[in-house]
Order: C-alpha cells, then structure tokens, then sequence
C-alpha cells in the first residue's frame, strides 16, 4: 500500500459510488454470518447481508445483487458465533431433570433421550445436595421444538425437566 492506509483509498470510492449506508448491531452481524454458514456453507463478512435480511434497506421492487465477501474472521469468534446460534435455536439443550430415587431411574431417563434420538453430550447427577436426587444432561437435539418434545417424554416417565438455556428455564410447552 506505499505506506497508505487502505481507507484512505477507500473513502473517496465510498464517496463517489455510495448512495446510502445502513448500520447493523453485531448480534445481526453474528446471525447473518450463521445463516451464510449453515446455508450456504460460506465463511463471509456479514454486515452487508445483516442490513438485507434485517430490512435496513429499501429494496422492495428493485433488483439486487449482494456481494458477499471477505471471510477474514478470527477463529475464535467464528466459533462463539456458531456456538451461539446452536443454543439459540435449541441445539445444544441443557436440561434440569429430577430423576426419581430408585434403581434404574438415571439410566431411564438417558434411554428416553436415546429413544428420542437426541446424543448426550454431558450428564451430571448430584444426590447429597439436590432437592431429591437432580440431573443435568445436555443433549445434542433437533432445535426447539424438539427439546421440548424430550421434556415431556420425560415427564411422562416421572422425571420432572426444565430446560435450562442462557440462564432462563422452561418446561414442556413453554
């Protein structure tokens, strides 16, 4: 770059070709990046399609072409976002589930989660400091609505579930 910063190069061409710019928050950045990827199977900068799905821009009736470009994004942050987007929609799910204090009860419960087709992932069972005997089990699900679907089997055998995500819990339904 001869010792020039690339905006400097950058702004006059904003300047002259730009009509109108929209601005995203990074959480819809973070979206589009997960949607490009889980679609698309694309690693791309998100910000330009975040402003078109988001409807940040006028487009009804108009032809549009989106350039999609420039997958530089740390590792790191990729991975969170995936992360992320996988707890947001139900996937992984960790539950809250009070197994009975019987023989068996904690390897029915893992069998309902089998019979679901749901992986486990992690399992803790704590019986000295629990109100009964409390497991947690986070299991690879289908996405929500599924996770729900666990909960109830669940419930049907006698094991009381809460999905716990992001620190906010729901039971079967809700």
């Amino acid at each position: 770059m001869g010792g020039i910063k690339g905006g400097a190069r950058c702004l006059p061409l904003v300047r002259d070709h730009v009509d109108r710019i929209a601005t995203v928050e990074d959480e819809e950045v973070a979206r589009a990046i997960l949607l490009l990827l889980g679609r698309d199977k694309t690693v791309a900068e998100g910000a330009g399609p975040a402003a078109v799905v988001r409807g940040r821009l006028d487009l009804q009736g108009k032809k549009v072409c989106a350039v999609v470009c420039d997958g530089n994004i740390d590792v790191n942050v990729l991975s969170r976002i995936i992360e992320r987007g996988l707890v947001e929609s139900g996937r992984p799910a960790r539950l809250e589930v009070l197994v009975p204090d019987r023989p068996g009860a904690l390897a029915e419960m893992l069998a309902e989660v089998a019979r679901q087709r749901d992986n486990v992932v992690e399992v803790h069972h704590e019986r000295a400091f629990a109100r009964g005997h409390l497991g947690q089990v986070v299991v690879e699900t289908r996405g929500s609505e599924h996770a729900q679907e666990l909960i109830a089997g669940l419930a049907q055998l006698g094991h009381e579930a809460v999905l716990v995500n992001d620190g906010r819990k729901s039971r079967a339904g809700g």
